[in-house]
């Protein structure tokens, strides 16, 4: 059995982060487990789990929901520059991101420019659907559109680039990486020892940071469930010809917070290339329709099959071409995607048990800020605490 100074369970945004960090101390006494992405048509196996950084396009904005937030924010992107200098890989692309209310300043935009000044963030107020259009001429609105345009380094982050920097950091650093699905934990000789699926032998770590996102309260590793709430979600992908994202490649990322009758939460990014080397506009949003989870086989059968959810495709397709019009859409595309919610809508980082911590319930928002709630998560592995500034009470978990 192998044994570690520190495992890390989940090998996404955010446990790919804290994996490097936390690798910076322990060297080869850190392991990240985790899976590799499913294959598409692939079987579903009874520990098969998912994430939703299987794709080329987050949203990247400064300006969070409150200080917290947007320190979070801001401090996850002071970091890319390094990241990507040392590993090679671009993950980053500042294009901007715009946030739209289509009836009113709503809550977010009466804070955001107090928000933004206290923290130094750089952005203009569009008070008028004229204002946005001049500033953002690709995008149409309806309403009384009223929007916040923030520059670079808000924009976009491709997800999957972002994990596969984080984990080379890693290793370069001198920690290890396990393909594996941990399916439970038991302390042991003060540590504990991981299950492992498929037969593979277990390990041993003195500590563990749980970082599973959706599926935190689904690996067997905590004593008591954390308080969360798991919902799908529905993105639909948009191809787009070379010269179209020629002329998009530098459309700002786009959040518009209307609440309409059949959608709401609707976020957009401009063309992205996927893995089969096509271009692709991003939208998601949620719709009355979406589905709420409370077991794996819920969670499984629902990435399986996007069958049950065609029918929502016009819906989203029409918001799409609403949002961009006059752009000539090739093909388009529904994906599955799942989101995790805490009563507190804020991140969890907190001690589980004796040398088992946990980070999760990142309500949505985990790509923006992974590299900093990563860093965070590694410095109370190591020090027991948060940095120096940081309100414990603020990342405080609850738990069923």
């Amino acid at each position: 059995m192998q044994r570690y100074d520190v495992a890390v369970v989940g090998a996404g945004l955010v446990g790919s982060a804290a994996a490097a960090y936390l690798a910076q101390d322990a060297g080869p006494g850190l392991c990240l487990v985790g899976p590799p992405e499913p294959a598409e048509g692939a079987a579903i196996l009874p520990h098969t789990v998912f994430a939703s950084h299987y794709d080329a396009g987050r949203i990247q904005r400064l300006t969070g929901k409150d200080a917290t937030w947007t320190r979070l924010n801001l401090e996850a992107t002071q970091a890319y520059a390094g990241l990507e200098a040392e590993t090679g890989l671009r993950f980053h692309a500042p294009v901007g991101c715009l946030y739209v209310s289509p009836h009113w300043a709503d809550d977010y935009l009466q804070a955001a420019p107090a928000l933004a000044a206290a923290a130094g963030v750089q952005a203009t107020y569009l008070p008028d659907a004229a204002a946005l259009a001049k500033a953002v001429p690709a995008y149409r609105f309806e309403g009384t559109p009223v929007g916040w345009l923030e520059g670079g380094p808000a924009g976009i982050i491709m997800p999957r680039a972002l994990v596969a920097a984080q984990q080379s950091r890693m290793r370069q650093r001198g920690g290890r990486q396990l393909a594996a699905t941990v399916i439970g934990a038991q302390p042991e000789d003060g540590g504990y020892r991981l299950r492992l699926a498929d037969g593979q032998p277990h390990l041993w770590a003195r500590r563990v940071l749980l970082a599973a996102g959706a599926f935190t309260n689904m690996t067997g590793v905590l004593p008591r469930p954390l308080a969360m709430t798991l919902k799908g979600e529905l993105t639909v992908l948009a191809e787009v010809d070379a010269d179209t994202t020629q002329r998009l490649a530098h459309l700002p990322a786009l959040l518009y917070e209307g609440w309409f009758d059949d959608r709401d939460g609707i976020y957009l990014t401009g063309p992205m290339r996927y893995p089969n080397g096509r271009y692709y506009v991003k939208m998601g949003c949620n719709v009355p329709e979406d589905p709420y989870f409370n077991t794996l086989a819920q969670v499984q059968a629902w990435f399986a099959d996007t069958a049950a959810s065609q029918a929502l495709l016009p819906r989203l397709r029409a918001q799409v071409e609403a949002l961009l019009p006059g752009v000539a859409f090739a093909s388009w595309q529904l994906r599955h995607c799942i989101i995790h919610r805490t009563p507190s809508l804020r991140p969890v980082i907190d001690q589980a048990a004796p040398g088992l911590a946990v980070v999760a319930g990142c309500n949505g928002y985990s790509a923006m800020c992974a590299d900093a709630l990563g860093r965070l998560a590694a410095h109370q592995m190591v020090h027991g605490q948060l940095p120096a500034g940081w309100d414990a009470t603020w990342f405080a978990a609850d738990w069923r």
